[in-house]
């Protein structure tokens, strides 16, 4: 009993940076990381609703789902900016996009929010995307500066 009290007591620590599944392993080093700081940072927001096919949640358990899909789906998933493309954009069911939905504001697509959180994460103020902006080449040159610093 005290052997099993022991081992719980040394692996406990240790059981939130386990893989969670064979998909979440496969990531090269910090990439984990940066995908649970925005699902982390999902988890904190408590200014929007998070809708998907429909149906709106809390930060919460949208993180919760999307860990849990990236746990399904998640083969191939290399990167955040992959996590966010394959996995927190869309429904695999429908084919819709998500979406954030601030209280009182409209609601924006899923994808260009979290890539503008993900640059927030890595240091970079995306000042010029607003709330509503859905261009894709600034979404898209800002992730591909976001993976230049994190290189680095």
């Amino acid at each position: 009993m005290k052997r099993r009290r022991l081992m719980a007591a040394l692996l406990l620590p240790v059981l939130p940076a386990l893989p969670v599944s064979p998909a979440m392993a496969t990531l090269p080093p910090g990439e984990r990381d940066r995908i649970e700081q925005l699902l982390a940072g999902m988890e904190r927001e408590t200014g929007v609703q998070f809708e998907r096919n429909g149906r709106r949640v809390s930060g919460r358990d949208a993180a919760r789902f999307l860990r849990a899909k990236w746990g399904r789906y998640g083969e191939g998933v290399d990167s955040a900016e992959a996590f966010i493309d394959r996995i927190a954009s869309r429904s695999s069911t429908t084919g819709r996009p998500y979406r954030v939905c601030p209280v009182g504001g409209e609601c924006v697509e899923a994808g260009p929010w979290l890539r503008r959180r993900l640059a927030r994460l890595a240091g970079i103020e995306p000042t010029t995307l607003g709330f509503g902006d859905r261009s894709a080449d600034s979404v898209h040159d800002i992730a591909k500066r976001v993976k230049t610093i994190h290189k680095a």
